[in-house]
């Protein structure tokens, strides 16, 4: 599996596990953006927040070589 296809994958089962939040994605070459919205509502679900640090442990240990992601 490469990069893309697994934050495609986690986003989809996001979408599905916190469907009060909308997603918007990005990637380009090297680089992924992830946006949640809405913003103010992430920051006090505990959840959410245990669900961006293991999203993001997974992808650096997966994919040592691609540190660039960005979740907001």
């Amino acid at each position: 599996m490469n990069s893309a296809i697994f934050i495609e994958k986690e986003l989809k089962n996001f979408v599905k596990q916190f469907p009060e939040f909308r997603v918007r994605y990005e990637h380009d070459v090297d680089d992924y953006f992830v946006e949640i919205t809405p913003g103010k509502s992430y920051f006090q679900n505990e959840d959410y927040m245990e669900w961006g640090h293991d999203l993001w442990s997974r992808f650096i240990k997966q994919f040592p070589e691609q540190e660039k992601i960005c979740l907001r």
